[in-house]
């Protein structure tokens, strides 16, 4: 290992022992008296869930894809819920021990948790230039929507239900479907029906 990643590593082990690596400690939906404690993952440790949920056996079907993408989501979970005492220690021996003693309600849970913390500390755009937003902005515009399908039309619905409407500035007569997609803070969120010319 170089000097470089040994310092990395050994900052990443400091900063789970003093606590700043995890956004919160919390207590588990079925047991209230147990508590864990999550931390992001390296890009290492995503791998390793993604190789581990490809390598096993699952029909090729929707069911199978189903499996296997909620097997990855287990070992993501087993490699961040860590013991609070201890943020250096795995809370569970294996993956399987964590999948028999946690609940599914406790696992849906920790998912949640484990997706606010990383979207809490994902990146901003504060880093890109004027001239880098600009051209983001023509990119944007250059995209023909009609012609998504697939990942990228479920993405862009995704990213118009996280915006909330004081987020979209420009107020032109396009906005008016993006607004019944974009939940104020009165309203619940809900993903509404869109039909198809």
């Amino acid at each position: 290992m170089t000097s470089i990643a040994e310092a990395l590593k050994e900052r990443r082990i400091a900063r789970m022992r003093e606590g700043q690596s995890v956004p919160e400690i919390f207590p588990l939906r079925s047991a209230p008296d147990v508590r864990v404690a999550l931390i992001p993952l390296t890009e290492a440790e995503y791998d390793l869930a993604l190789a581990q949920a490809a390598a096993i056996e699952v029909a090729d079907n929707s069911f199978g894809l189903e499996r296997r993408g909620r097997h990855a989501q287990a070992v993501q979970l087993w490699y961040s819920v860590r013991d609070p005492l201890d943020l250096t220690k795995l809370a569970f021996d294996s993956v399987d021990e964590m999948r028999s003693v946690l609940e599914p309600a406790d696992i849906n849970f920790i998912l949640e948790k484990y997706t606010e913390m990383v979207d809490l500390y994902s990146p901003g755009l504060e880093d890109l230039t004027d001239e880098q937003m600009d051209e983001l902005k023509k990119a944007l515009q250059a995209i023909d929507l009609r012609g998504l399908y697939g990942k990228p039309a479920y993405h862009l619905k995704c990213f118009f239900l996280t915006l909330t409407v004081d987020q979209l500035q420009d107020r032109s007569p396009w906005l008016t479907y993006t607004d019944s997609l974009t939940p104020t803070s009165d309203e619940p969120e809900s993903i509404p029906v869109v039909e198809q010319n």
